[in-house]
């Protein structure tokens, strides 16, 4: 298989991989849980998303020895963007925002758990504060 057919092979599993991933992601997120089992499957899914980066930084490290190499990291590469989108934030990430300033209960609930297992997430807890009107006049099961 030439390069074009490799990267048109690794774009059409990246898509495909992304609906599927969106589906579990929703699947997942459906599920009742409770604090601790949200901040647990947070922590899980960034042991993921480490290991899912630090995979394209060791393929990136060898991709001009061989195609056969260059491919591993295109795959790699492919398979953190097919998989980030659901991993980054309990429900997915696309649409996180939305979810909390409309007074999700859920969502609001896991910026909270994400908020305490990830305290130094700078850029999230700047989204967030700037979604706090809506989030304090929301009603939070506890």
């Amino acid at each position: 298989m030439d390069d074009n057919g490799v990267y048109q092979a690794v774009t059409f599993i990246s898509h495909l991989d992304t609906h599927v991933a969106d589906f579990f992601a929703a699947l997942r997120y459906s599920e009742s849980m409770d604090s601790d089992r949200m901040k647990e499957r947070i922590c899980e899914n960034a042991a993921e998303i480490v290991r899912l980066h630090s995979r394209i930084h060791e393929t990136l490290a060898q991709r001009s020895k061989s195609s056969e190499r260059k491919r591993e990291w295109e795959l790699a590469c492919a398979e953190f963007h097919a998989r980030y989108e659901g991993l980054a934030f309990p429900g997915g990430y696309r649409g996180a925002l939305d979810r909390i300033s409309s007074g999700d209960t859920e969502a609001m609930e896991a910026a909270i758990c994400f908020l305490e297992c990830r305290p130094y997430f700078f850029s999230f807890r700047l989204h967030v504060q700037g979604h706090s009107a809506s989030m304090q006049t929301s009603t939070v099961i506890p």
